[in-house]
């Protein structure tokens, strides 16, 4: 049984590794001068204006490699960390085929009271010890078989993404003063989802849902990682790994050293751990006397966030609007609570809105037009009352904007390339800078706020030691701390009636706070239940505004600001202790020191991209296709170098069922302007002809025909040159691109000895000029296709050069996507028409699709249509013991029709083109549900497909399968 199950991975890992074997975050800018710092542990590779903070993570990371790894009894070897500091992103991550750890270096305007690259190295480097390990420990014939990617395949099939992340989050707790587990606003969703919505079933919480929110894997794994750790020791997730990377055949690793140490399995421990903490929060929500407000958002049905709230002409609102069945949009609120949509925005930064009087300012992504980490942040204004809109582009990175009183300038956070922090000060109108603020130890500003005359901005601001609220003078240029450094989360700040409201998490959950700037007093003002956030200005009423969590999301509340009922004096805003966090600490060796992070200086050199164009890291015992996630017999090589630039694939492909072999060499380049890709294959190719024999008697006369069928082969070397550019044109709501191509390609046929005489034969050169467009709303989970939209595919393929004529190929194939009746209905419009010309059997394959049901059918002329209306039907959220986690089912009710006119050979094999016309229809429907089988994250498209075809009065039956990829 043992071997049969191992046999059976093993097709499993191969089928699921097509997609992984180029794990791509995407490219940096070509004119980058990268250089490279390599110490004993990390090779640390870097654009070279950005030395001294490599410089900084050098000794940052040489601090955690002493921390990180004690609850899993292993050190990691070394590994390389490629820094992108061009992009907006925040973020970070390990991969593992090849290995190495990529890290975005801007900070954004939500994280804890650390510094950035402290919290990326705590946390990713946990990571590269969960996968060491496993690498480190898998049997030796594993690893010669797959090479790097055994590992990745293995964590894959065995360790779930809220262990890995839970884990991980963690450590960051454990080995800092603070981290997302002591953070009120990362406990905010599970608290309020089991006060009012109760406990989730295991797989729902683990494998999300289509209609309802799910706080995601890093909450549900800090809390299964830590609560267990903190009951049955640190030794248990080590454990955990340690046999997933020692024994990886065995069929349920993770449950079998869960039932050893604490008699539950995954889900049984999930059930305990998160009985426990309703009870635990049940009683600690009883304790508190929560302040009472009203609520003036309209009431929702679906998971909605109200955020950025702010008075409008005094008794409107104007709020940026989020849920799980729409994006984000600006909504104008009524005071009969009624609703509508001021302006639809791109992707917005978090804690980067803000509104004064007719005015709403933000910072947006913008994406780059070619390279993916060169995106930028740009400033927009809208006019609610003119309903103009305004771009500002500024050479650095800026968030969390905010207009002056008198509507003339605008400050804003401001980042370098060099990751320097300023506090900055721009003109509306022409985005010049006018004001520019930076502390001596460069630290990081979150959300500031004018006061009500313009000559001040309050913000807050991030020292080695922590977060507290300070005041800069625009006359003076004094810059005055306020409050006491915390670890606390202090952020959102609004001054009003000579007061600062800000949102505070000291207290263990985030309420909301007003700081005297002249005594520095502070006051609680608002004890939410769950968390209150983005207190804004007071009306003429005296009432101010804020989001109020509930477990349907962020509700507007207002209570009055003169209500002293429930103001309590505050004399300590230290982080106030989380018993969890401590445990967990105590667990480990201690806090890393990252103080005098300048007492070492690392030597630096150049990285030379061609000298590491090639970086072989993985193979197979099979033939991977990575472009048709196909697995066949044969052999696979991989490399990809670390700046992810340069794919190499070779291999030799073995096909069952012709008996044929072929050998192939593909190479990708995405690190100039234009793309280029280039393959070749050369081997056998196979097809059956029918031979007829009779059988005659003494007068010639056939008395018996026998028809049998004829094997044949003959050799083909093809190859492939392609030239595209990627173009990334999206602006705000609209995903837009475009994609010119050129490609070569060369084709030679020979025969052997079993190639019939009659069978083509011969070379041609061929060249294919092909432009895609497409231009697609943005939409959310429930979404089954985009609301609105077009796609436009248009092609030319000929043979100018010297060889065989195949003719031409010209065709032009488009979508249309339109809303349906409801919300998450939509209908989608295929149309394609194509032009042959050729002269030999032997020409170019179809471009447009052909009606379901039918098969390809050679032509001179096709025009397709296919017309598809989805519609969702249920979100039962239902599992079925382990095997299956059924989502969603849905339902598409399809028309195709397709017209052709066909050539046909005459007497002496000479086509005849356009020689008659026919007609294709067809109609059904198709049934299919979203899952997860396994437990596996991937989610899973199953279904089946009823075809009726009018023409021949029958039906006909297809399974629909398909997993995605993405969603890993």
């Amino acid at each position: 049984m043992k071997y049969i199950f191992s046999f059976a991975l093993i097709i499993f890992i191969f089928t699921n590794a097509t997609n992984a074997q180029f794990f791509q975050t995407g490219q940096d800018p070509s004119q980058i001068r990268w250089r490279q710092i390599s110490t004993e542990k990390f090779q640390i590779i870097y654009p070279e204006e950005f030395g001294k903070e490599a410089q900084r993570l050098a000794f940052i990371l040489s601090k955690v490699y002493e921390y990180g790894s004690k609850t899993m009894n292993f050190d990691p070897r070394k590994i390389s960390v490629v820094l992108h500091t061009r992009t907006v992103k925040s973020n970070g991550l390990v991969a593992w085929a090849p290995k190495r750890i990529e890290l975005f270096t801007t900070p954004h305007q939500q994280i804890y009271a650390q510094d950035w690259l402290e919290q990326l190295a705590l946390h990713e480097f946990r990571h590269v010890v969960q996968m060491d390990k496993i690498q480190s420990e898998l049997p030796f014939l594993l690893k010669f078989i797959l090479g790097e990617q055994a590992a990745a395949i293995v964590t894959g099939a065995y360790l779930p993404f809220w262990f890995l992340e839970g884990d991980a989050v963690v450590t960051e707790t454990a080995l800092s003063n603070t981290g997302r587990g002591r953070m009120a606003a990362f406990s905010m969703e599970y608290r309020a989802q089991l006060a009012e919505k109760g406990k989730y079933s295991f797989d729902k919480a683990f494998l999300g849902s289509y209609k309802d929110f799910v706080p995601d894997h890093y909450k549900l794994g800090y809390w299964m990682v830590g609560k267990s750790r903190e009951k049955y020791g640190a030794q248990i997730w080590s454990d955990v790994v340690h046999k997933v990377g020692n024994q990886p055949f065995s069929i349920t690793p993770l449950n079998s050293v869960l039932k050893k140490q604490t008699g539950m399995n995954s889900k049984q421990l999930y059930n305990q751990i998160f009985d426990d903490l309703k009870t635990y929060w049940q009683k600690d929500s009883n304790l508190q006397s929560t302040s009472s407000s009203s609520v003036v958002s309209p009431t929702v049905k679906n998971y909605t966030d109200y955020l950025y709230p702010e008075f409008y002409k005094d008794s409107f609102i104007v709020a940026y609007r989020t849920s799980i069945d729409d994006i984000g949009r600006f909504v104008l609120i009524s005071p009969d609570k009624t609703e509508k949509v001021i302006y639809t925005p791109g992707t917005v930064f978090e804690e980067s809105v803000s509104v004064k009087d007719q005015l709403i300012i933000w910072a947006e992504r913008r994406a780059d037009i070619r390279w993916s980490h060169a995106d930028r942040s740009v400033i927009l204004v809208y006019n609610i009352e003119t309903k103009t809109r305004q771009e500002i582009f500024s050479e650095n990175k800026l968030f969390s904007p905010v207009i002056s009183p008198d509507l003339k300038s605008f400050a804003a956070v401001e980042v370098d390339p060099e990751n320097h922090f300023f506090l900055s000060v721009f003109d509306i109108n022409s985005g010049k800078l006018m004001e520019r603020f930076h502390t001596d130890d460069n630290q990081y500003f979150f959300t500031p706020c004018w006061d009500e005359k313009g000559e001040k901005l309050y913000v807050v601001s991030l020292s080695s030691k922590g977060k507290y609220l300070a005041s800069y003078d625009l006359q003076s240029k004094h810059f005055q701390q306020i409050t006491p450094v915390t670890f606390g989360n202090l952020k959102n700040l609004v001054f009003t009636n000579n007061q600062i409201v800000i949102s505070a998490d000291f207290s263990g959950s985030d309420h909301l706070y007003s700081v005297d700037p002249a005594s520095h007093q502070i006051f609680r003002i608002y004890e939410a239940k769950f968390g209150a956030d983005y207190p804004s200005a007071v009306n003429s009423k005296n009432q101010i505004l804020f989001s109020n969590y509930s477990a349907l999301g962020h509700r507007l509340s207002m209570v009055n600001l003169n209500d002293n009922s429930n103001h309590y004096k505050v004399t300590d805003i230290s982080l106030k202790s989380n018993k969890l966090a401590d445990n967990l600490a105590a667990q480990e060796k201690g806090i890393p020191d990252f103080a005098n992070n300048d007492s070492i200086k690392y030597p630096s050199k150049k990285y030379s991209k061609l000298g590491h164009l090639f970086n072989f890291h993985s193979w197979a015992p099979a033939y991977i296709d990575v472009n048709s996630y196909e697995i066949r017999p044969g052999v696979s090589v991989f490399s990809q170098n670390k700046l992810g630039t340069a794919e190499t694939r070779l291999g030799y492909n073995y096909n069952i069922a012709d008996r044929t072999g072929k050998y192939s060499a593909a190479f990708n380049y995405s690190g100039w302007f234009p793309e280029i890709d280039a393959e070749l294959s050369y081997g056998d190719e196979a097809s059956n002809y029918y031979q007829i024999t009779n059988t005659l008697n003494q007068q010639n006369q056939v008395i018996r025909s026998d028809t049998t069928v004829q094997r044949f082969t003959w050799n083909e070397m093809t190859a492939d040159f392609d030239i595209r550019i990627p173009l990334d044109l999206s602006r705000g709501k609209h995903s837009v691109a475009l994609f010119p191509e050129i490609k070569y390609s060369f084709n030679k046929v020979t025969h052997n000895k079993l190639t019939p005489d009659n069978f083509y034969s011969g070379d041609y050169h061929a060249l294919t000029y092909r432009l895609y467009y497409y231009h697609l709303l943005r939409q959310t989970s429930q979404n089954l296709m985009p609301r609105w939209g077009h796609q436009f595919d248009v092609i030319f393929r000929h043979t100018p050069f010297i060889g065989n004529d195949l003719g031409s190929l010209s065709g032009i194939q488009s979508v249309l996507y339109f809303p349906g009746l409801t919300k998450n209905d939509g209908i989608k419009i295929y149309q394609g028409y194509q032009e042959k010309i050729f002269n030999q059997n032997h020409n170019f394959s179809n471009f447009v699709r052909f009606p379901r049901g039918f098969q390809g059918f050679q032509n001179n002329r096709m025009y397709s249509l296919a017309v598809d209306y989805r519609i969702p039907l249920a979100y039962p959220d239902i599992s079925f013991g382990k095997l299956v986690y059924l989502k969603r089912i849905k339902t598409s009710l399809f028309y195709d029709y397709a017209w052709l006119s066909a050539p046909i050979l005459d007497q002496n094999d000479k086509i005849i083109p356009n020689h008659y016309q026919f007609e294709m229809n067809s109609l059904g429907v198709e049934l299919t549900s979203d899952m997860n089988i396994l437990r596996f994250f991937a989610p899973i498209d199953l279904g089946v497909r009823s075809i009726y075809l009018p023409d021949s009065e029958s039906f006909r039956f297809e399974l629909l399968f398909s997993i995605d990829f993405n969603g890993l």
